[in-house]
C-alpha cells in the first residue's frame, strides 16, 4: 500500500509540475500530501494496536 501511495504521489506531483510554475504552490502541495500520508499511517497503526476498531463500527473487534 505504501508503494502504491508513493507512486500515486509521484505521478500527481509530475502532473502538477507540468501545470504549476509557482514553486511555493508545489511545495505546499507536497507538504499536504505528506501530512495526509502521515495521518493515514497513524490511523492504520492505531487500528493495528486495537486503539480504534478497524471495522469502524464503534465496537471492539
Amino acid at each position: 500500500m505504501d508503494r502504491i501511495s508513493n507512486l500515486f504521489g509521484e505521478k500527481k506531483l509530475e502532473f502538477l509540475e507540468n501545470r504549476i510554475s509557482d514553486r511555493r504552490t508545489l511545495l505546499c502541495e507536497q507538504l499536504e500530501m505528506i501530512e495526509r500520508s502521515n495521518r493515514l499511517l497513524e490511523m492504520i497503526s492505531a487500528g493495528l494496536r486495537g486503539i480504534v476498531p478497524v471495522d469502524g463500527s464503534g465496537k471492539e473487534s
